[in-house]
């Protein structure tokens, strides 16, 4: 369930003249100085964009007798999200079926909502569900592992594999170590027959990853695969096109790299409303100085419902990106697209950058009149009502 900015607010008529007991501010603000990278990118690029966030000590909610001044009149009283540990969550999962329950805990997942993604992904693997089993092992391996950890990683692996995930073969035939070698190879058997089974219903999926099974051991077979997946338009087969074209990182930003059809791999991929595409389109133009392209595919990206482009559009909007003073100071998108961040947003993951977007949220809307904060609303609710924000990562692809 989103919880909405205006809903993290007390009525916009409610100025401070008084006391100021009742304000909660972020601890951290945007320092104008400095710039800010944001590591969004799932396919190994870096995007770099923004401001640095620093601490702010001065806390107004910390400050007791806080007397009437110019510092505080007129300023918008705002409360932000309560702290994870309090998080509710949604009890009427036990009437949500293991495929439902999937489908809501892998889109938290994308909205950096972990802790709560867990929760559904673990209660849908339970119930038998392949894809939950795997992507919860995913979430057990990368999250404050203990002890523990590396059995039940083990356990969720083997029993999306047996349940037919075909990802979950792939890992135990390539990683599972403790399995010994007869069992490992009669799972990577078991993963390329099922990709020959795929291709008679997602055929260009299969064809994708049945190039990404040969492309170690028959380069000329994968290349044969890869060129089919091509064919079928499958964003991702243009996203591996390109890199495998890539000999050097550093040359990607060259004048070369858009003659040898790097970006026009992209740009295919892009077509078909891939975001990732998107924001190696958005690297491409950073790395060649033309950000007005970058701007554009950039805020394409925002529009397919990428949830970091929320962020780094805002800021730019705000003035707060020095490479992009071109476009003009807009706080009305500014504000609506810090409050879509923070409404579709958790902060189990990029921590940093939403404490700064909550405390970048009090400032524009403390810079700004009713009407305008009107104006910003509406196009927060146009949004909502079209789009879903996530964050489209390696593992959304499975």
């Amino acid at each position: 369930m989103l919880i909405s900015a205006k809903n993290r607010a007390f009525l916009l008529s409610a100025f401070v003249f008084g006391s100021c007991s009742n304000i909660v501010m972020a601890d951290e603000v945007v320092n104008p100085e400095a710039a800010v990278t944001i590591d969004e990118n799932p396919y190994g690029t870096t995007v770099t964009t923004g401001k640095n966030v620093v601490t702010n000590k001065n806390n107004l909610a910390d400050r007791e007798g806080f007397s009437d001044s110019d510092e505080n009149l007129n300023r918008v009283s705002i409360q932000m999200p309560e702290s994870d540990n309090q998080k509710k969550y949604d009890y009427d999962i036990n009437f949500l079926t293991p495929a439902q329950a999937y489908e809501k805990g892998r889109l938290l997942r994308a909205q950096f909502k972990n802790e709560e993604a867990r929760h559904y992904l673990q209660y849908a693997a339970d119930k038998g569900n392949a894809d939950a089993a795997y992507l919860y092992a995913i979430e057990l391996s990368e999250y404050n592992p203990t002890i523990r950890t590396p059995r039940l990683v083990r356990e969720y692996v083997e029993q999306a594999a047996n349940s037919g995930n075909l990802h979950a073969m792939n890992y135990l035939y390539q990683h599972g170590t403790w399995l010994r070698t007869v069992i490992r190879q009669s799972w990577q058997k078991r993963y390329h027959d099922g990709l020959v089974r795929l291709a008679a219903t997602q055929p260009a999926k299969a064809v994708y990853y049945l190039s990404l099974y040969y492309e170690k051991t028959d380069p000329d077979q994968s290349e044969y695969y890869l060129q089919r997946a091509i064919d079928y338009s499958y964003p991702l087969a243009w996203m591996d096109n390109s890199r495998r074209s890539i000999n050097d990182i550093n040359q990607l930003y060259t004048e070369t790299r858009f003659s040898t059809g790097i970006y026009t791999n992209y740009r295919h991929a892009a077509e078909h409303n891939f975001i990732p595409a998107m924001k190696a389109c958005v690297e491409l133009y950073e790395g060649r100085g033309d950000f007005k392209k970058a701007f554009e595919w950039r805020q394409r990206a925002l529009d397919a419902g990428d949830l970091t482009s929320l962020a780094v559009v805002a800021k730019i909007y705000a003035g707060e990106a020095s490479s992009y003073r071109f476009v003009d100071e807009d706080l009305i998108k500014a504000r609506a697209y810090s409050e879509l961040y923070l409404d579709y947003a958790g902060s189990d993951r990029l921590t940093s950058l939403h404490k700064s977007m909550e405390q970048f949220f009090v400032d524009i809307t403390n810079e700004m009149t009713p009407p305008d904060i009107e104006r910003a609303q509406s196009i927060t609710d146009t949004y909502k009502e079209k789009v879903t924000f996530y964050n489209h990562d390696t593992y959304w692809d499975l």
